[in-house]
């Protein structure tokens, strides 16, 4: 967390997954960062077991716990379905595919548009 290397988040907002040894660290810290607004999660601090924070987890390792024990589920199969679609959308209209390529579009999740339910996705 040196500000010389977060200064290009000037202005935005962004959220902070300390170790699970980390969070009042990490919380005094972001108070002071005035170029953005930083906020710490507290998602290990109020959930890791005792042998978890002894093991200074940090959030990729307490995700796949979650995932391990049946508590989270992988996305995995979403991406698979979010690639199909992309799939079909480049088919539609290949200048899709040179947007993504020129823009360095990385694929993080896809949703149906229009549920029906007259909200947007």
């Amino acid at each position: 967390m040196r500000e010389e290397k977060l200064r290009v988040l000037t202005g935005r907002t962004v959220i902070l997954f300390p170790d699970a040894d980390g969070y009042a660290e990490w919380k005094q810290r972001a108070e002071s960062m005035t170029f953005c607004k930083a906020m710490v999660s507290d998602i290990i601090e109020k959930n890791a077991t005792p042998k978890q924070k002894d093991a200074h987890i940090d959030i990729a390792d307490w995700i796949i716990f979650q995932i391990r024990e049946g508590k989270l589920m992988s996305t995995a199969n979403h991406l698979v379905e979010a690639e199909k679609i992309l799939q079909r959308m480049i088919e539609k209209n290949p200048a899709l595919q040179k947007l993504i390529d020129d823009l360095d579009l990385v694929l993080v999740s896809a949703s149906t548009i229009g549920s029906g339910d007259g909200n947007p996705p």
